[in-house]
């Protein structure tokens, strides 16, 4: 059975293999994170790595849409007491249950909350679940089962539901054939397709909690499943309600959604998610929303988010959408606006092409990153594709958001056109105007270097902005001259770094300052390689790459225009970032992106893959300053808000670094192992040289000379670990040879 994992909720889906799923159980930092879980970290629980075990993704992204079924099924039972546990556990892995539910346990393990029981099975169609259809079936016939129907999750149903990883000691049970066995059930039915009707609940056995509830709910409002519409309705409001505001938005929640349930509490209780309250608690609380006053129209939040799923439904189904793509609904506002206007292939490019804009926007903010330094919100975006085939979707994006700095452009240039005019006037004269110094902050990307730090200077540390739509525009500009070359500029642009030049002449502008300049430029492939030619030079890993998908013989993309009520929105939150400033509190984000590092280090040894190794630092930060962009939307207080933050800047770190590796990973590779072979070739004649003994300042000597940059320990570490040399016995820095068959060992 083939299922995937993810290093953390928004990072790529890999297959899951025996040695993996042993690897993540058995790491350090996984035992650490379910520790603080239980000790009320709220955000910890979502640095854990997560498995997939409902499906396989082809094609990388964790979306329901083109997933593969594993044939696997997870039944998660929550909110146990300390005995409840116990005996389920008990139950689970009994010899008599496990042969009553048709050998079918593959895995059971307490959940990182350590109050709830995840039973992972095979799905089959052999007694006792013949007549089961869709993974809710499957569900509720293992929960009738095990005696705990009152305890079952009920929304855990969709193809794409991810199960965090738990630490090695709470794996109660591990069937090896979770990994070898092939699935016996390749399809699910649609949880709400009809479907035979199911057999009586059978008696649970003694010591299993007596459980019960009704499952025969609706499931569907207007052919639209209600667990879809539940999820779009929280991630468009602003997420799940956090504790201390569960009693006010949870019950508000409450009373939207009634109208798509038939205002039946039952139905209510069993759609609406699992925010930390009793079963008896949900069920007043929508018992209370069914029974207060009601309007006669649908809620237009609720209108909103059933149109937004069924447009994701669209776009899933549509041939010409390319490979799966993210999950839209769990991107942060405006990104999430954005994202689904366009086909979900485009979803990936879209999130990358908003990041420069929303950091022209966000000019003003600071963030503590892990290095103890303040970063502000830089971004260079490059976005590949052949010709016609899509990328004029930033020319909206920019136009849309950037709008109000263009309008104060604008009346800046104004101002700027009436100075120069009247100095031609006054030109001979002895009184001349004052320069009034205007802050112009969208500029061209064929901007000579004079221009650009005339801009920076009276931009006085807000960004700028340019937009080339193509590619070959800002490499023939670059190449104009001598003093045009701007690589340099677009490097310390990532870092604030200063840059300047000094004239003698009054025709030029002299400054030196610190270089903040966001950047979004537009190419075909063979532009984006001409303008990146040194994968060396430090430009590439400070890039965010993107490429759409092939149009080969594909339908034109079709973009969808944004509706009345989003634009009101997005002016208000326009105004919101631009006038956010000052520095936030980004820990929380700090310490997942650590475990991102992390996974990407070890990935990068595994792999035995430098060139990961390298890009996986800056792709953190561009993560890091992704979730800044998008934090003056959120009241960082609330779990919700840090839980998308969070997800967010991991994911967009995932898009950074794959996007590096997929342009530059090879060829950085192969250009760090060509250096590698050389200095191996002069260790070796080195080696060969020394006497049979040795002391550390003869070797040093020896590779001064031999022009070997390595430091001398390691060079020692190496040979010592490859059984070359040994320490002399008494002496601290003395070594000897190490003799092989009565010759004197060389290396190879």
């Amino acid at each position: 059975m083939i299922f995937d994992y993810c290093h953390t909720t928004g990072s790529p889906a890999r297959t899951c293999t025996y040695d993996e799923f042993n690897h993540l159980v058995d790491l350090p930092q996984t035992a650490e994170l379910v520790a603080a879980c239980r000790a009320g970290d709220k955000g910890a629980k979502q640095r854990l790595p997560v498995f997939c075990f409902h499906a396989h993704f082809p094609g990388g992204r964790r979306r329901s849409a083109g997933a593969e079924p594993s044939g696997l099924v997870m039944a998660d039972f929550d909110h146990l007491s300390p005995e409840e546990l116990e005996m389920f556990k008990s139950r689970a892995t009994s010899e008599e249950f496990r042969a009553e539910v048709a050998d079918t346990v593959m895995l059971v393990h307490v959940t990182p909350s350590g109050r709830g029981l995840r039973v992972v099975f095979k799905a089959t169609r052999r007694t006792p679940f013949a007549d089961c259809r869709s993974i809710g079936d499957f569900q509720r016939r293992f929960a009738q089962l095990l005696g705990g129907t009152e305890r079952l999750d009920g929304v855990t149903t969709d193809l794409a539901r991810c199960s965090f990883c738990p630490s090695r000691a709470d794996i109660v049970f591990l069937d090896k054939r979770l990994f070898t066995d092939g699935p016996e059930v390749t399809a699910f039915a649609h949880e709400g397709a009809p479907a035979p009707a199911p057999a009586p609940a059978p008696a649970p056995s003694s010591g299993a909690p007596q459980l019960t509830m009704d499952s025969a709910v609706q499931q569907d409002f207007r052919g639209v499943p209600l667990d879809e519409i539940f999820r779009m309705y929280f991630a468009m409001t602003g997420g799940l309600p956090a504790e201390g505001e569960r009693n006010s938005r949870f019950y508000a929640a409450a009373r939207d959604l009634r109208y798509i349930c038939d205002f039946n509490p039952r139905t209510l209780a069993a759609h609406m998610p699992d925010v930390g309250l009793g079963v008896d608690e949900v069920f007043s609380v929508c018992q209370s929303a069914c029974q207060s006053s009601r309007a006669t129209q649908l809620p237009p939040a609720v209108a909103d988010a059933v149109r937004a799923v069924r447009a994701d439904s669209a776009d899933e189904a549509a041939p010409e959408g390319g490979a799966a793509a993210v999950d839209t609904t769990a991107l942060p506002r405006v990104f999430r606006d954005f994202a689904a206007l366009f086909p979900p292939a485009f979803s990936d490019a879209v999130v990358l092409a908003l990041l420069p804009v929303m950091g022209t926007l966000t000019t003003r903010l600071r963030a503590r990153y892990l290095d103890g330094e303040l970063h502000s919100p830089s971004f260079l975006t490059v976005i590949t594709a052949e010709q016609a085939s899509g990328k004029s979707f930033a020319r909206r994006i920019v136009h849309t958001l950037l709008h109000r700095i263009e309008e104060e452009d604008a009346a800046q240039r104004a101002i700027e056109k009436s100075y120069r005019e009247e100095l031609r006037l006054k030109k001979n004269t002895k009184e001349q105007p004052e320069d009034p110094h205007v802050k112009v902050r969208l500029v061209p990307a064929s901007i000579s270097v004079a221009q650009l730090l005339r801009r920076l200077d009276n931009a006085k540390g807000e960004h700028l902005f340019s937009f080339a739509e193509e590619l070959d525009t800002v490499i023939k500009s670059n190449r104009s001259g001598a003093w045009s070359e701007k690589n340099d500029i677009y490097r310390n642009a990532f870092d604030n770094a200063t840059y300047g030049q000094d004239y003698l002449s009054d025709n030029s502008y002299s400054a030196s300052l610190p270089v903040f300049y966001n950047m979004l430029f537009l190419g075909t492939p063979r532009q984006t390689e001409r303008f990146f030619n040194n994968v060396e030079n430090g430009l590439v890993s400070r890039c965010c790459f993107a490429t759409l998908p092939d149009q080969f013989g594909a339908h034109m993309p079709v973009f969808r225009e944004l509706s009345e009520g989003v634009k009101a929105r997005l002016d208000k939150q326009i105004a919101q970032l631009m006038e956010a400033s000052g520095e936030v509190n980004l820990a929380f984000v700090n310490d997942a992106l650590s475990v991102w590092l992390e996974n990407q280090r070890l990935q990068s040894l595994r792999d035995v893959d430098r060139a990961r190794d390298i890009f996986r630092r800056r792709a953190a930060v561009i993560g890091f300053r992704a979730a800044l962009t998008a934090s003056p939307l959120y009241m960082l207080g609330r779990r919700v808000s840090r839980d998308i933050l969070t997800h967010f800047a991991c994911h967009v770190a995932d898009l950074v670094l794959d996007g590096q590796l997929a342009f530059a990973g090879t060829g950085l590779n192969r250009i760090i192992e060509r250096s590698a072979r050389k200095e191996r070739a002069r260790s070796s004649a080195i080696f060969d040289n020394l006497p049979d003994e040795f002391s550390q300042s003869q070797l040093a000597s020896a590779m001064n000379a031999a022009e070997l940059k390595s430091p001398v320990r390691q060079l020692v570490y190496v040979w010592i670990r490859e059984d070359l040399i040994t320490r002399k016995e008494g002496e601290k820095f003395v070594y000897v040879k190490v003799k092989k068959n009565g010759t004197k060992n060389k290396k190879n």
